[in-house]
């Protein structure tokens, strides 16, 4: 093999086709093989600088709460003012209105994340009346 690469450095016009072949062979299978390790070595290091300054948790909580339906709840518009202090109270909250919002009885749900709207009623509205145009 080292011969056969020497042989290619010097003088290619006076080896056979089967030669050239072999040869560029291992210099296509060298170099790919060049290529995945730096491929690796890019990839651990974009790996560990994403871990070392990355500022959020690692692990994210799940809430599982389990909500049995009754008729004898009190009617959320009933509750008066405040706002939601604990984020565990803002995601049962969420699940009762859901639950409400379907009237099964036993439900098992999983709230992963809760994101904020962030748009104006006016944008809203928009999105709201392209979607019922397209219907």
């Amino acid at each position: 093999m080292n011969e056969l690469i020497t042989r290619m450095a010097s003088d290619v016009s006076s080896m056979s086709v089967a030669e050239k072949m072999t040869g560029g062979l291992i210099v296509t299978l060298f170099s790919m093989a060049i290529v995945v390790i730096v491929l690796v070595i890019i990839m651990f290091a974009i790996k560990f600088m994403t871990a070392s300054l990355s500022d959020r948790p690692k692990k994210i909580k799940e809430s599982e709460v389990k909500i049995s339906h009754n008729e004898d709840t009190a009617n959320p518009a009933d509750i008066s003012g405040g706002s939601i202090i604990n984020k565990d109270e803002e995601i049962a909250a969420v699940i009762a209105a859901i639950s409400s919002y379907y009237a099964s009885g036993e439900t098992k749900i999983v709230i992963k994340n809760i994101a904020r709207n962030e748009k104006s009623s006016w944008a809203n509205a928009g999105m709201l009346e392209q979607l019922n145009s397209r219907l």
